[in-house]
């Protein structure tokens, strides 16, 4: 299956589980969210929150597939970013620009530390951890030159690697030992490269 969020003229508003055997659209719910990770047989994500006093804020939720509810994780965060390795329950989350790692015990968050990685980078478009949860990959901007770069965080021991000629964007893991990114070619076009 592949769940996803949209907000489109043409599928709609909400959450929506896509079978691959089937080729048939299901929604979940009228609800939007970004960052989706899956807990279980739930989806962890971040949601837009509006208190009573008007304060507005982005935190995690998580929503039940099959009871379809959802239930609210942190409060008043402003978390922008997140990322989940449920084999390892280990998550990192992106707010007031500092991340921190944390787990899940019993449907609630547990802060762990903060990590110092993105102190050189002006601004951090994705990260995710890997399928083996010792490394951390993210696409940032480099404040020096302004160029995206993949870098990779050591969850161990703390430190911080940049990929060399390498620029570019939207990384992930194909598996432990390679991954993927939106990068742009010498003729000025943007392709996926592994």
């Amino acid at each position: 299956d592949l769940i996803f969020s949209t907000n489109s003229l043409k599928n709609g508003k909400g959450i929506f589980r896509w079978n691959a055997d089937s080729q048939k659209k299901e929604k979940l719910t009228g609800d939007t969210a970004t960052n989706m990770c899956l807990y279980k047989d739930n989806i962890l994500c971040i949601r837009n929150t509006l208190t009573l006093g008007g304060f507005d804020s982005n935190d995690i939720y998580l929503f039940s597939i099959n009871k379809k509810r959802w239930k609210r994780l942190t409060f008043n965060k402003r978390i922008t970013r997140m990322t989940y390795n449920e084999i390892s329950n280990i998550g990192v989350y992106f707010r007031d620009k500092n991340a921190f790692v944390f787990s899940l015990e019993n449907e609630k968050i547990r802060e762990h530390y903060k990590i110092d990685a993105f102190d050189n980078f002006e601004f951090i478009s994705d990260f995710h951890i890997s399928p083996d949860a010792n490394k951390l990959l993210f696409s940032a901007q480099n404040s020096i030159d302004g160029n995206f770069l993949i870098c990779l965080y050591d969850l161990k021991n703390g430190t911080t690697e940049v990929l060399p000629e390498i620029r570019g964007t939207a990384g992930g893991w194909l598996d432990s030992n390679n991954i993927y990114f939106v990068g742009i070619t010498t003729d000025g076009f943007t392709n996926l490269f592994s």
